[in-house]
């Protein structure tokens, strides 16, 4: 597998951690945030090679191949899993709380909660990888800041995430 074709997968990988806050599916809401919470600060958001600086970045996005308008008909949202769904092998997954609160949960800073459902993530601010930019999070205008999509899934799919 060339690098190109390995980033590429990372920024499908980045896009499905991350797929609207539905709330916890359990009664128990404050052990499940507690616990959520837990399980979520043990995943780092850095490593080696990630993320990359601004020239490597941009030298692997120049060498994708996007094949605009390929394999559009065979576009299915589901092959990417089941939106924000709890059930997930990640680390928070089957925990009573959608994955995106889980990935909310990781990423912002001065995070507040849910009063009664501790699962649902209300505010916070998320420090974009990509600018550099504070960016504040509010559960009312959340599609404000895509937490969800780094590369839209069609897009991902055209460009070789179908294969």
């Amino acid at each position: 597998m060339g690098p190109s074709r390995s980033f590429a997968l990372a920024v499908v990988a980045l896009a499905l951690a991350g797929p609207a806050a539905a709330g916890c599916h359990h009664d128990d809401t404050a052990t499940a945030g507690a616990s959520a919470a837990a399980l979520v600060a043990q995943v780092p958001l850095t490593g080696p090679g990630f993320p990359p600086d601004a020239a490597t970045a941009k030298a692997r996005l120049a060498g994708l191949k996007v094949e605009w308008g390929r394999n559009w008909q065979t576009y299915r949202r589901e092959e990417f899993g089941r939106y924000w769904s709890d059930e997930t092998g990640a680390v928070g997954g089957r925990n009573g709380c959608d994955t995106r609160d889980d990935v909310l949960r990781r990423d912002l800073t001065q995070l507040r909660e849910g009063d009664r459902n501790h699962c649902v993530v209300l505010s916070g601010v998320l420090l974009d990888p990509y600018t550099g930019k504070r960016l504040p999070y509010t559960y009312r205008r959340a599609s404000q800041i895509q937490t969800d999509h780094v590369v839209a899934l069609g897009a991902a799919w055209r460009a070789g995430a179908y294969a």
